[in-house]
C-alpha cells in the first residue's frame, strides 16, 4: 500500500535550497513506488504570501512553484465541494496557484482573524495560560479537558442541530475526514485553543505563519506521514491529532532521514 508524504514548506525550501544535503539525499533515496509526496493549496499559499504582501518579484515564486512541481508532480489535494472529504487530484502546481492568487483576498480576511486570535491569546497573563506553565504538558493530553468546548463551539458555528452535535462529540477522524468544512473548522478551533491555553503559543506578529501551518495542519491530516521542521507546529499537530486519532505520523527533518534509512534496510 503506498504512503502519502506531506512536507511542511519549511522542508520543500530545505530541499529547494539544499540546505541540509543529508535530507537531500534522503529524499532522493525515498521509495518512490511506494511513496507519494502531495501538496496542497496551503504550500500555493505560503508562496503567494510573499508575491502579494512582500513584494518578491514573480518570477521568483513562479521558480518556488517550479520546484514544488518538481518534488511533487501533479499529486494534488485539495477540497471539493462543502462538506464533502478532500481529493488527490491531478493537477499542476501551476493552476491551484493561479486559483490561490485569483482568490487571495479571501487569505486577508483570514489574517486579520488569525491576528485577532493572536492578540487576544498574548493578552491572557494567568499563570494558567502562561507558555511556561503549560511547557511540559503531554501532547496526547493538552487537549483532553478542552475538546467538549471545541466540539461546542464547531456545532454552534455550523449551526448544528441537538442530534448532530450529539453526532459529532462522538466523532473522531474516521468521521471527520468525510467532512473536510467541519474537519477544517474543528482544527482551527483546537488550534485557536491551544494558543489561547498557552501551549506553544505564537508571538502576535506571526499571525500570518500561524495561518498557513494551521492549513497545513488541516490538510497533512489526510496523508500518512507529516513532516515538519518547526517545533512548535510539530507538537500542536500531534496534540490536535491526538484528540480525534488522526493516525497521520508526525516526524522532523532527522525523524524523516532516519525513517529512509530504515526503509532502504
Amino acid at each position: 500500500m503506498k504512503k502519502y508524504v506531506y512536507f511542511d514548506y519549511n522542508i520543500v525550501s530545505y530541499l529547494r535550497k539544499n540546505q541540509f544535503p543529508e535530507l537531500t539525499e534522503a529524499f532522493g533515496n525515498l521509495d518512490k513506488k511506494s511513496h507519494i509526496v502531495v501538496f496542497s493549496p496551503a504550500h500555493l499559499e505560503d508562496i503567494a504570501v510573499t508575491e502579494m504582501q512582500d513584494n518578491h518579484r514573480s518570477d521568483i515564486a513562479r521558480e518556488e512553484v517550479k520546484f514544488l512541481e518538481k518534488i511533487c508532480h501533479h499529486n494534488g489535494l485539495r477540497p471539493t465541494k462543502l462538506h464533502e472529504p478532500v481529493e488527490f487530484f491531478d493537477e499542476s502546481p501551476f493552476d491551484c496557484y493561479k486559483r490561490v492568487l485569483e482568490y487571495y483576498d479571501i487569505n486577508k480576511i483570514a489574517e486579520y482573524i488569525d491576528k485577532q486570535v493572536l492578540a487576544e491569546a498574548n493578552a491572557n497573563n494567568t499563570p494558567e495560560a502562561s507558555p511556561k506553565s503549560m511547557a511540559n504538558v503531554p501532547v496526547d493530553t493538552v487537549l483532553v479537558t478542552h475538546k467538549a468546548e471545541i466540539i461546542s463551539d464547531l456545532a454552534k458555528a455550523f449551526n448544528l442541530s441537538k442530534n448532530g452535535t450529539r453526532k459529532i462529540f462522538q466523532w473522531n477522524f474516521k468521521q471527520f475526514k468525510k467532512d473536510f468544512t467541519l474537519f477544517e473548522g474543528y482544527v482551527n478551533l483546537a488550534a485557536n485553543c491551544l494558543e489561547r491555553i498557552g501551549f506553544k503559543r505564537e508571538k502576535e506578529e506571526n499571525y500570518r505563519a500561524r495561518l498557513h501551518d494551521v492549513s497545513h495542519i488541516v490538510y497533512a491530516a489526510h496523508t500518512n506521514i507529516f513532516v515538519t521542521d518547526d517545533k512548535k507546529l510539530n507538537l500542536k499537530t500531534k496534540a490536535i491529532y491526538s484528540s480525534i486519532d488522526v493516525p497521520s505520523k508526525v516526524m522532523n527533518r532527522k525523524e524523516f532521514i532516519d525513517y529512509v534509512l530504515k526503509s532502504e534496510r
